[in-house]
C-alpha cells in the first residue's frame, strides 16, 4: 500500500506542476487561465509539493502571497497526511 501512497502523491504533485507551467505560458499568452480553485483542489489531494515546485521553477503566482501561504498549508496537510498513514499502518 506504500506504493499507492507513493503513487498517488507523485500523480498529483506531477499533474499540480504541468498545470502551474500551462497557467503561466496562458498568462504570458493572455490566454485563458486555470482557476486558482482547481489548482487547490490538486494541492489538497496530494499535489501541494508539485505545486510549489510550479512556483519556483516556473515563478507561478509568486506575486500572490495570500497562494503560497495556501499551498504551504497544504504541503504541510500533505506531510501530515503521509505520516499519519505510514505510522499507522494503515498504508504499510
Amino acid at each position: 500500500m506504500r506504493q499507492s501512497l507513493a503513487l498517488l502523491t507523485l500523480v498529483f504533485s506531477a499533474g499540480g506542476f504541468v498545470l502551474c507551467g500551462w497557467d503561466k505560458r496562458q498568462a504570458r499568452c493572455h490566454h485563458r487561465r486555470i482557476a486558482e480553485k482547481t489548482l487547490f483542489l490538486i494541492g489538497l489531494l496530494m499535489g501541494a509539493w508539485g505545486i510549489g515546485l510550479g512556483m519556483i521553477v516556473f515563478h507561478h503566482k509568486v506575486s500572490k502571497p495570500s497562494f503560497y501561504r495556501i499551498v504551504f498549508l497544504e504541503m504541510l496537510l500533505n506531510a501530515i497526511v503521509i505520516v499519519l498513514a505510514l505510522s499507522s499502518g494503515t498504508w504499510g
